[in-house]
């Protein structure tokens, strides 16, 4: 049955169904909604995933209702792109789809765009529903979704749109601790004055159970951009599943001494289960605390801009900060990271660990440990040698292992 309740999430990669990325469905921060004028719509907010959820008492069992939601991809995605596959899915989902509104739209200033589109019901009434779907980044949108009865559409549609009018963003919520965690940041970075020697290229394996299935390569060498001194990185990593996909990334990065300046430019390449071969560029700068982006989404090209904390890093660079941070011994430091195809900053609670005794290939070696604390509750271990290589990456989750190769 065509209920909001049911259908109000995004199709996937394939377009065959809706399965959004679950890590990136559950923030409510960042959206403001005053409270609507018009009907007195119930709030009936339950759903994981949901900001706001509003209904009226109807006839049948079938309520008029409004929902607004945030969904991620695991894949950077377009509005345009993004709205064919809505379309697809919408005309195979719903019994006698007729699509009735197709449009332009604004919510809290972004672009984006309404479909309208009528059916009918688990009871056989017509309904007509209203999706509006606005970009917040390439992997992130802020859903608008009505459901009315037919004879009910012209009225309710007023406070839809009354609803849309009323939305404003603001500033996610920082995790407990970031504010101190950035400050003892600022202060490690300061000590951090001798010069930082290019480490040795690393080669790892990546390992799911016993099972081999990609590898990663990274070296570094010291350069100059733009006047700026720094290390330059070059990172290549290949996953293969089989029946079930394979990826492909290059990323070639620079990050300044001062940490001042950086860039990334980003190479992606994504074959899927159902054999859609997707393609992802992107060339990103990080200066005076704003990133600009100049990407291309299976082909369509995309720009944008936008402000981030201080002494953000992309996340493709992370690795190496943690290299030059392994000097000042233990501590504890909130890292805000930024990617790309990704505009909402994630802060990273980084610990220090220290020197630490581990065996290998049934010898006891000298490593330094750091943990990554994320938002999403995971938390990634990495393993670094006396002379700052990686031998090993492994994460809470069930994810894949990285090993250093022989």
């Amino acid at each position: 049955a065509p209920s909001s309740a049911t259908t109000c999430r995004p199709p996937s990669r394939s377009g065959k169904s809706p399965t959004p990325s679950c890590s990136k469905t559950l923030r409510k921060d960042g959206v403001t909604i005053p409270p609507c004028q018009g009907p007195q719509f119930t709030d009936a907010t339950r759903q994981a995933g949901v900001i706001l959820k509003l209904n009226l008492p109807g006839e049948a069992g079938l309520k008029p209702e409004m929902l607004v939601y945030q969904s991620g991809f695991t894949d950077p995605i377009t509005p345009s792109q993004y709205k064919e596959q809505l379309r697809h899915y919408l005309q195979r989902a719903y019994k006698e789809p007729w699509m009735v509104e197709d449009r332009g739209a604004k919510a809290g200033g972004r672009e984006g765009f309404i479909l309208g589109i009528q059916s009918r019901a688990v009871n056989n009434s017509e309904i007509v529903s209203y999706k509006g779907l606005f970009q917040t980044s390439p992997r992130r949108f802020l859903g608008v979704d009505g459901v009315f009865p037919k004879g009910q559409e012209e009225s309710l549609s007023k406070a839809y749109e009354g609803l849309l009018g009323s939305i404003e963003f603001i500033p996610k919520r920082q995790p407990v601790g970031a504010e101190a965690g950035q400050k003892q940041l600022e202060e490690a970075l300061g000590r951090l004055t001798e010069p930082f020697a290019a480490p040795g290229a690393d080669e790892l394996g990546i390992f799911l159970g016993d099972k081999e299935i990609g590898s990663q390569t990274m070296s570094w060498k010291a350069a100059t951009v733009s006047g700026a001194e720094g290390m330059e990185l070059t990172l290549h990593t290949r996953i293969d599943l089989g029946d079930d996909g394979r990826s492909e990334v290059r990323v070639k990065g620079f990050l300044s001494s001062d940490f001042a300046a950086q860039s990334v430019q980003l190479w992606e390449t994504r074959v899927g289960k159902d054999k859609r071969v997707q393609s992802f560029t992107a060339t990103a700068s990080l200066s005076g605390g704003e990133v600009k982006v100049d990407s291309r989404i299976n082909g369509e090209r995309s720009a944008a801009s936008f402000k981030v904390p201080a002494r953000a890093v992309f996340s493709e660079l992370m690795d190496l900060l943690q290299r030059r941070l392994l000097a000042i011994g233990k501590g504890f430091v909130v890292v805000p990271t930024v990617q790309a195809f990704d505009h909402d900053p994630v802060m990273l609670k980084v610990e220090l660990a220290g020197p630490h005794k581990m065996r290998v290939d049934e010898q006891t070696v000298d490593v330094q440990v750091v943990y990554q604390a994320r938002e999403d509750g995971s938390l990634v271990t990495y393993w670094y040698d006396a002379d700052r290589r990686l031998s090993r990456v492994t994460s809470s989750g069930q994810g894949p292992v990285f090993k250093r190769k022989k």
